[in-house]
């Protein structure tokens, strides 16, 4: 099995639980793996790649995700989120959407964030929230992160919702709180879905329905569209051939190539490889299928 599923995760699953679904349908054995954790209190898109697709998790994983958070002003919580410990701000500023639509540039751009005491960062080699389970603050330094666009959609104070577009390693609910607090408010995520990574889209996700009642055969997309931001080359067959012993593939037509990977195809369509840049016409395999594929 070599494809990929893009799952519209429900509330209330982790997304390994949507791994081990797929995992429970397929062959014994089978590879299977997603690219971007979503909390549990969230839904959307969710990309899971089955078999050899799993050594291509690298690639959406840094393309840009879609989100759209909903938050509550006036509130505050240990988890950022209405699943922690929330408490009302004293004294807490009625806020427009005027106001809120002023600050959002200042959030646009390449920004540091810092993380929630909730989180999978690691300081002192301990994942933050198992500190936070037992009671315990630690150290979490900002760190950079990018955000390439914000929208406001519903307003009506407490509430606001916003889209936003940004980079790996965003956190929405810290993005959110921050928001508020720039405005002397605070805030609590009330619930977020991610609506698209890269090509991806929620439009065009499976759900969790879906995947029992059909065969993961039946479900599974092209591995290729993991790598859609790259160039392609459709391959000859002697230059499958090489890649199958694991040799580099030579070719001065392929000087037209800017970027310093391509995503190597068969006349059928189907990955075979992603190739390497070494010289101006020389090519190496960074992640080779033929081996597995012929």
């Amino acid at each position: 099995m070599f494809g990929l599923i893009n799952v519209n995760k429900p509330a209330g699953m982790t997304s390994r639980d949507v791994v081990n679904r797929i995992f429970r349908r397929c062959p014994r054995k089978t590879k299977v793996g997603h690219a971007g954790t979503l909390d549990p209190m969230a839904t959307g898109v969710l990309v899971v790649a089955i078999g050899p697709a799993t050594k291509l998790i690298q690639y959406p994983q840094q393309q840009l995700k879609t989100y759209v958070g909903s938050f509550r002003l006036g509130l505050s919580s240990d988890t950022e989120d209405v699943t922690g410990n929330v408490s009302e701000l004293a004294n807490a500023p009625i806020i427009d959407q005027q106001q809120l639509l002023d600050t959002l540039p200042g959030f646009i751009g390449q920004i540091e964030q810092t993380p929630p005491q909730f989180s999978a960062v690691k300081v002192d080699g301990q994942r933050a929230y198992k500190a936070a389970r037992a009671g315990l603050k630690v150290d979490i330094k900002p760190r950079p992160t990018f955000i390439d666009s914000i929208s406001v959609g519903e307003f009506c104070y407490p509430d606001f919702q916003i889209e936003i577009t940004c980079g790996k390693g965003t956190y929405v609910r810290t993005l959110g709180r921050d928001i508020a607090r720039s405005l002397g408010s605070d805030a609590v995520m009330t619930s977020l879905q991610r609506t698209a990574i890269g090509e991806f889209s929620i439009e065009s996700a499976v759900s969790l329905e879906d995947i029992e009642n059909q065969s993961i055969d039946e479900l599974m997309a092209n591995p290729k569209l993991m790598v859609a931001s790259m160039h392609t080359q459709t391959l000859q067959p002697e230059e499958i051939e090489r890649l199958r012993h694991g040799k580099r593939l030579c070719s001065q037509n392929w000087d037209e190539f800017e970027n310093t990977e391509i995503a190597a195809l068969n006349a059928s369509g189907q990955l075979l490889a992603v190739l390497e840049r070494k010289s101006d016409s020389e090519f190496a395999s960074r992640i080779n299928f033929v081996p597995q594929l012929y």
